[in-house]
């Protein structure tokens, strides 16, 4: 677990190509002929976190996004994956455990004593290293959990190519 913990801390830096929030839900459902109600559900449920426009709320999906969406549809429809495992797996590794955060800061954040929902879905979680409110998208942590999934994807590639 540490050594996954330390991958992540160094892979996760700026955003990577591919994050720039593009496509709209409409264009990502005809694309990946998947349900806009479906991507709905999996950003409900914390799969996927699309960029949210300020002005209009719309969603924007990067094509690491798609690349992800992709990835979550096979596991589900061909794998036999359900969407609550998915979410649990990747909720394994807390904000605060990548952060390393000292115990007096881990007391005052409700994503600390909340391990089913990753630090970005918990309702005021807002610590105090978080405390100006940036966008999740640009938050270290969500950036943590977009590397876990390419890992993730990346591993279960392997392991279906065998």
């Amino acid at each position: 677990m540490y050594i996954f913990l330390k991958i992540i801390k160094e892979k996760v830096k700026t955003l990577a190509p591919g994050e720039e929030p593009v496509h709209s839900i409409a264009s990502v459902s005809k694309m990946l002929r998947i349900h806009p109600r479906t991507l709905m559900k999996y950003e409900k449920l914390g799969l996927i976190k699309p960029f949210r426009n300020p002005k209009n709320n719309r969603r924007y999906y990067s094509n690491n996004d798609i690349k992800w969406i992709t990835c979550i549809a096979r596991l589900v429809h061909e794998d036999g994956f359900s969407l609550k495992s998915l979410s649990y797996v990747l909720s394994l590794a807390p904000c605060w455990m990548i952060k390393e955060c000292p115990e007096e800061v881990r007391k005052e954040c409700q994503a600390h004593y909340n391990h089913s929902k990753p630090c970005w879905e918990t309702i005021n979680a807002i610590c105090r290293p978080c405390i100006n409110r940036i966008a999740c998208t640009e938050c270290v942590f969500y950036q943590a959990s977009k590397q876990r999934k390419d890992i993730m994807l990346s591993s279960i590639e392997t392991i279906l190519s065998k």
